[in-house]
């Protein structure tokens, strides 16, 4: 590397070998491809030029890559979902709007006739649905201006023909059903709302009660939203079992309860049902909705789970209520399976560390025994393993 005076040699350190570099076993070879090689400028001013440079490159491809076009006059009017506060916080309404219209619309469905025009209840009770059902119609006009994602999802599209054309193709017709507004229709053809209990209701108005829980696939949106929003907010995966498990119990008993009311309060002139058949030698015309709430609530909970007590149970006569009991236990058993399987998958993943140490040391025995280990040594590496479980 030195020379006898202290000197490097020529050639040591270049970038290209020189004759008077290499070695002389090596004289013979074939001379490489002579390539000048620059030495960078590295001082300080220079590097802080190329963090610069790089940063507004780096920042340029993001800017291109996610927001098309943004000196583009084709995004007037046109809503960033990811950018846009206003979209933020109505999306936010949304949601909770939602979530109370799904607990009115089957309070409607199954207690409107015992609720009083005028009362201060009818007037809550009114009011939240016709804001709901203003809210839904709202929205659906507003996607029709939100940006969308690409097809590889790798950019926002603001063309607004494309936007429209994913909203139709997509989301469009089930948010389509649920701003339908059915009780026009029902006030058209049944019993004005909020009416005292009539002596007879024919079944088909029965029936056009039901077409209220229609607006219940708006519950999806919130699904949507929550996709849309989980880089944002994070929630870990026992979390949003706990949630989704919790509001699925919640909602299904609710929902079964008040059919289970509706039917029982609907019924054709001396037809018995089971509202009159388990509060036997009462006047119906004295039964309040918290009462028979409390009773079909009691009802949903045996059918969900399954248990099935049999002291409330659909009349022989009563082709109706036999009917939507048979959907209930179906449809419970459904609810009740997909509970069990999350509540399972949530146990289970609280017990995968257990496990995966009990596993460990189940390897830790085989190699003991096939090595034959002494005694201290195998209580060493046992302990080992147990802090490092402990850690």
């Amino acid at each position: 590397m030195f020379s006898r005076h202290g000197q490097v040699h020529k050639g040591m350190y270049s970038a290209v070998p020189t004759e008077d570099s290499r070695a002389p076993a090596f004289s013979s070879l074939k001379q490489p491809l002579q390539v000048p090689m620059e030495q960078p400028d590295l001082s300080p001013s220079k590097r802080t030029n190329l963090s610069k440079s790089f940063y507004a490159r780096t920042e340029a491809k993001l800017q291109r890559v996610r927001y098309v076009d943004h000196s583009s006059n084709n995004k007037e009017f046109v809503i960033d979902p990811d950018r846009s506060t206003s979209l933020a916080i109505w999306n936010l309404l949304v949601v909770a709007l939602t979530i109370a219209d799904s607990v009115v619309q089957p309070v409607v469905l199954a207690f409107h006739r015992l609720l009083l025009t005028g009362s201060a209840t009818h007037t809550v009770v009114m009011g939240m649905d016709r804001a709901a059902w203003a809210c839904y119609a709202l929205d659906v006009c507003v996607q029709f201006f939100v940006k969308v994602p690409s097809e590889d999802d790798s950019y926002l599209v603001y063309d607004k023909g494309i936007i429209a054309t994913t909203y139709l193709n997509g989301e469009f017709w089930g948010d389509l059903v649920a701003v339908v507004p059915w009780y026009m229709l029902y006030d058209l053809v049944g019993t004005p709302l909020g009416a005292p209990v009539p002596s007879a209701v024919p079944r088909v108005i029965m029936v056009m009660d039901f077409l209220r829980l229609i607006r219940l696939v708006r519950l999806q949106r919130i699904g949507r939203l929550l996709h849309r929003w989980h880089n944002a907010v994070h929630l870990s995966y026992r979390q949003q079992v706990i949630a989704a498990t919790s509001i699925g119990i919640l909602l299904s008993l609710h929902t079964l309860a008040c059919l289970w009311s509706c039917v029982g309060l609907t019924a054709n002139p001396g037809e018995d049902t089971w509202v009159t058949t388990y509060l036997a030698g009462r006047d119906p015309s004295t039964f309040s909705p918290s009462e028979v709430y409390k009773c079909a609530l009691y009802w949903a909970a045996f059918t969900l789970t399954g248990i099935g007590y049999g002291d409330i149970v659909p009349t022989h006569e009563n082709t109706v209520e036999q009917l939507v009991a048979i959907l209930a236990m179906l449809g419970g058993g459904i609810c009740w399976s997909v509970i069990i399987a999350n509540t399972c998958s949530l146990i289970a993943d609280l017990n995968s560390a257990t496990e995966e140490f009990q596993k460990t040391m189940d390897r830790c025995q085989k190699i003991i025994t096939l090595n034959r280990l002494p005694v201290h040594l195998a209580r060493r590496m046992r302990e080992y393993f147990t802090k490092s479980q402990e850690l």
